[in-house]
């Protein structure tokens, strides 16, 4: 039997999987400017060693590059994650809620499924501000996602769902 999730978890779990990871990659950029920091003035540098001329492959001259010349000016940030996926889509026999519809999906093996039944759902998010994105199926957008700022907690959720 399969899991049933709500699709706005899913997305919400997405939102808050890239906001985790955008949250790790700051973490370790800070912890890499206070090593080079430690180091001092010269900092950390790469070593490498090139033939000092075309003629005599035995002569090679040395040279550093420091890394914090390799460095942008701001931590890296993850730019957009993108999950695809084919399912199936039936509207549900009971809507939410009077005058609505709900949509179920089926994700299935390609092997138990007709090919022609099955549809191709993207779930786009982008940032590296707000994230926000969109839901598109066979190409046309579902729906827009909300931005959002920054990680939730589980008290933030149960707040939000006590308030509602």
């Amino acid at each position: 039997m399969a899991a049933e999730v709500d699709f706005d978890t899913l997305v919400a779990a997405l939102q808050e999987i890239v906001l985790g990871a955008q949250e790790a990659v700051r973490r370790r950029h800070e912890a890499h400017l206070r090593r080079l920091a430690e180091a001092g003035p010269s900092g950390i540098a790469f070593t490498a060693q090139i033939p000092s001329d075309q003629t005599d492959a035995e002569r090679y001259e040395t040279f550093a590059i420091s890394t914090q010349s390799l460095m942008g000016r701001g931590p890296p940030r993850i730019a957009e994650l993108s999950l695809e996926f084919d399912c199936e889509l039936q509207e549900a026999v009971q809507p939410a809620q009077p005058g609505s519809s709900r949509v179920v999906m089926s994700l299935k093996p390609r092997r138990r499924a007709a090919e022609s039944a099955l549809h191709r759902v993207k779930i786009l998010l982008t940032g590296p501000g707000p994230l926000s994105g969109s839901v598109t199926v066979d190409g046309v957008v579902l729906r827009d996602i909300e931005p959002i700022h920054e990680r939730r907690t589980a008290s933030d959720e149960r707040s939000a769902r006590a308030n509602g």
